[in-house]
């Protein structure tokens, strides 16, 4: 920044000296008894003004030239207020960052998984809340199958008969063909498995004499897409069209 002041000399008063105002990057050149000002900026003429009726107008006349008015001042003020709401306008902050998006699971190992995903969408580059995300932490939660059981008993002997086993899902009611009532678990688990709204279940059955002369089968339903986790209806079984 460059700072100087207008000297000169009154001729009524001959040993007192007047300034102008500080002049900030603009260079005001007098020579000899002023008649006109030439006004300098990087070295290159900006323009020349003509010398006041009186020397004691010129300083007014520098000031007026080099500093704004109060108009132009309050203007300058009101746009800079103006920008500063416009950028706070501009960047929101969240109470919380969105869900990940587009997630992709795929197997790494036999006892790990990979997980994919991009950021959240509508995330500013300020970030949330004030502060930017600089991380995830992702849990894994194991899935708990839904585990029931289903009886055979009779008041008394078993010696011939079949049941059949109806299942109900949001995919559907479904029912199985007849199933001998000493049936394997194998057996069992074949007619479940071709429910359409069964994509896996696991069974097991008890000694005989479990239920009373008859069987327990205990079915798990470790299905990964229609039997996932807890099942909200029972099976039930129904002996009727099935030969006794």
């Amino acid at each position: 920044m460059i700072y100087r002041r207008v000297q000169w000399t009154s001729p009524r008063r001959p040993l007192r000296r007047y300034f102008s105002p500080p002049i900030r990057l603009l260079l005001c050149l007098v020579q000899k008894d002023p008649r006109r000002f030439v006004w300098i900026k990087n070295l290159s003429i900006k323009a020349r003004d003509i010398l006041p009726s009186t020397r004691t107008s010129m300083a007014r006349s520098c000031f007026r030239r080099l500093w704004p008015s109060r108009i132009h001042l309050v203007m300058l003020l009101f746009g800079l207020l103006l920008i500063a709401i416009a950028n706070a306008a501009f960047f929101t902050p969240e109470d919380v960052p969105g869900p990940p998006e587009k997630i992709l699971v795929s197997p790494a190992s036999d006892t790990s998984m990979r997980v994919q995903f991009f950021p959240p969408l509508n995330v500013k580059p300020e970030g949330v809340n004030g502060a930017p995300v600089i991380g995830y932490k992702v849990e894994v939660a194991r899935r708990v199958d839904e585990v029931q059981t289903f009886s055979v008993a009779a008041i008394g002997p078993i010696l011939a008969g079949g049941y059949k086993v109806t299942f109900k899902n949001s995919r559907g009611i479904e029912t199985t063909s007849c199933i001998p009532w000493n049936a394997s678990e194998v057996a069992f688990e074949m007619a479940l498995e071709e429910l359409p709204n069964v994509d896996s279940v696991g069974v097991s059955r008890s000694a005989l004499g479990a239920a009373k002369n008859g069987f327990v089968y205990t079915i798990t339903f470790d299905g990964a897409y229609l039997v996932s986790g807890r099942q909200s209806d029972l099976l039930v079984g129904d002996t009727t069209g099935c030969r006794a």
